[in-house]
């Protein structure tokens, strides 16, 4: 243990009066584990933004850090699927609301041919997502079948998703 702290530009740290307490549980945990990460948003670089405004939009820049670690967490979670779930089997995917699902279901639709099934989950209620203008109610959850049999296309056949 008391391996120095991995620093990611991101966010556990705010800029705001709770970052006192964050440094010392920055400095508290390297004694039980070497496997932390601090996402501080001092390190996002944001000419021409005061100190005061960057302690209120803080939280935003945390939420987009960690949406873009979801993103790619919830790749790796279906790269995974796709290796043990047999050919023409099914997989369920929840938070099919949240952007980073979206997206990483989207790859692996118009890439790899997984197929959504269309009214899965016939008694649930669409959620609506966002409160602008063009937010739509969205299912929760997402049926979807692979394959089969099932195929790795060469990289030229990818499809911008």
């Amino acid at each position: 243990m008391g391996q120095p702290v991995r620093r990611v530009g991101g966010q556990a740290e705010g800029e705001d009066d709770g970052r006192a307490l964050v440094e010392r549980v920055e400095a508290f945990a390297p004694r039980y584990t070497d496997k932390l990460s601090v996402f501080d948003t001092a390190a996002f670089e944001l000419p021409g933004v005061s100190g005061r405004t960057r302690s209120l939009i803080s939280p935003v820049l945390l939420a987009t850090a960690f949406e873009r670690v979801s993103a790619h967490l919830v790749f790796v979670d279906l790269y995974f699927l796709r290796k043990i779930v047999r050919p023409g089997g099914l997989i369920v995917v929840d938070d099919d609301w949240a952007p980073s699902v979206r997206t990483a279901v989207r790859y692996y639709e118009q890439n790899l041919g997984w197929t959504g099934i269309p009214g899965a989950f016939p008694g649930e209620t669409a959620t609506a997502v966002g409160s602008g203008p063009r937010d739509e109610p969205r299912i929760r959850c997402k049926a979807l079948r692979l394959p089969d049999p099932s195929s790795e296309p060469p990289f030229e056949d990818f499809h911008a998703f």
